[in-house]
């Protein structure tokens, strides 16, 4: 989902190519396996299997990552872009293939508990410790664009995170947001079944609208 008072997409050449190259997706998605892998080997056990969770499956980090190439397209050239939250800084990696031309930065909570440095290191990223909940430490109107991948759900308080997201954007700039749990989502109503972890905030996308309209995205 991408929020922004623009119509249109900028795309350039080199957007449209990565867009289109979907034969190399999974060639990618291999090399990120073995990355993981490599990342996970420096972690402890809870750190490790949360990583290998999302660095195992070569067909579901594809269709990630074409996902990144497919909003790829609405970024401008030469954007800073933040990678919010980041964890294991997928978005970040893909991006840095993508498109070379961004500024990317990162941020991430728990430091002390998710210190994915060979992932970040590969990603070109100096992830930047978050300390307060939803505060960023960036200047106002600093930022062209932040990435929020599946992290939206899990933070504190929605609308404060939402309004200091709208502080460090640019006149224009654009807030994509991914991996959001949905209210009838089979894979949630599932989880909550058989009482296996799963997201207690459900969104739908009139109430996500209207959560990003109170806080003054168009």
């Amino acid at each position: 989902m991408t929020t922004d008072n623009q119509a249109s997409p900028n795309p350039t050449a080199s957007d449209r190519q990565a867009a289109t190259s979907s034969e190399s997706f999974l060639a990618f998605a291999d090399e990120l396996v073995v990355l993981g892998r490599s990342q996970a080997a420096a972690l402890e056990e809870r750190e490790r299997n949360y990583l290998l969770s999302h660095f195992t499956d070569r067909r579901i980090l594809a269709g990630e990552l074409e996902l990144v190439a497919e909003y790829a397209r609405w970024i401008p050239r030469g954007a800073t872009v933040l990678d919010w939250a980041c964890g294991p800084a997928l978005p970040s990696l893909a991006l840095r293939r993508f498109r070379p031309d961004l500024d990317l930065k990162a941020a991430n909570f728990d430091m002390g508990r998710q210190m994915f440095s060979v992932l970040w290191d590969k990603a070109g990223v100096d992830a930047v410790p978050l300390e307060h909940p939803w505060l960023l430490p960036y200047p106002d109107n600093s930022l062209d664009v932040v990435i929020s991948k599946g992290v939206l759900e899990h933070v504190p308080h929605e609308q404060l995170s939402l309004a200091e997201i709208f502080r460090v954007l640019r006149h224009g700039g654009k807030l994509i947001v991914t991996g959001l749990p949905a209210t009838y989502s089979l894979v949630e109503f599932f989880n909550r079944l058989v009482k296996r972890p799963h997201h207690p905030r459900l969104y739908t996308l009139g109430g996500t609208k209207r959560l990003l309209l109170s806080c003054g995205f168009q």
